[in-house]
């Protein structure tokens, strides 16, 4: 009789040990998973922080980069080789009523925008064989520019800072005309069957510069 008592507790206890394994293994598994939740729903949070952040810094920094792409600069009657020749030292009253060299700058663009004319000596070789041997140099010439009939700069050519002509703004759908006369000046010295050859070049400018 005893032993089937002690037979029978034997199996309760077995059982209520089976009981508690089967509990803590489920809120093991419950645990885990919350975890597992947690970490999901942080790591959408963090995907969601990354993504605004990145594009408010895409749109304070890239906003003017982003406007500069629609000022569009257009150079008519410009960016071709341009030649002084057959050029005799002359008195600045004199050379400043020379025809000149005119060209346009338009701003075909839906903004304002900025942009910077640049002089740039040109060394190709003409049909009559002028090379870099027999061309004037920036200070044996002078200049004058105007924009749209007013004159706005002149001097030595060696006085321009960075070949820059001109840095000016433009409103969209305007154009600026331009007249650039380039003559030797009247103390020149060795300036004989030489020639001065140049182009002009136009730069748009990121706003802000």
């Amino acid at each position: 009789m005893e032993n089937k008592v002690d037979t029978e507790n034997k199996i309760e206890a077995e059982n209520t040990v089976d009981t508690e394994n089967t509990d803590n293994t489920e809120n093991k598994e419950k645990s885990r998973s919350k975890v597992f939740l947690e970490i999901f729903i942080c790591g959408i949070i963090l995907f969601l922080f990354s993504l605004g952040t990145s594009f408010f810094w895409y749109k304070l920094f890239q906003k003017d980069k982003v406007a500069f792409t629609n000022f569009v600069i257009a150079l008519k009657d410009g960016g071709k080789g341009v030649d002084v020749t057959s050029a005799v030292p002359q008195e600045d009253k004199i050379g400043q009523t020379t025809p000149g060299y005119s060209f346009e700058i338009s701003n075909n663009g839906e903004i304002p925008g900025n942009y910077e004319v640049i002089l740039e000596d040109s060394i190709e070789k003409d049909e009559d064989g002028s090379s870099l041997e027999n061309l004037l140099t920036r200070e044996q010439l002078r200049y004058q520019l105007s924009l749209n009939d007013q004159v706005i700069n002149k001097g030595y050519l060696s006085e321009l800072e960075d070949s820059i002509l001109d840095i000016r703004s433009i409103n969209k759908k305007k154009t600026n005309v331009y007249n650039l006369k380039i003559w030797v000046a009247k103390n020149a010295v060795d300036w004989e069957n030489k020639i001065y050859h140049y182009r002009v070049v136009v730069k748009p400018m990121e706003r802000g510069k």
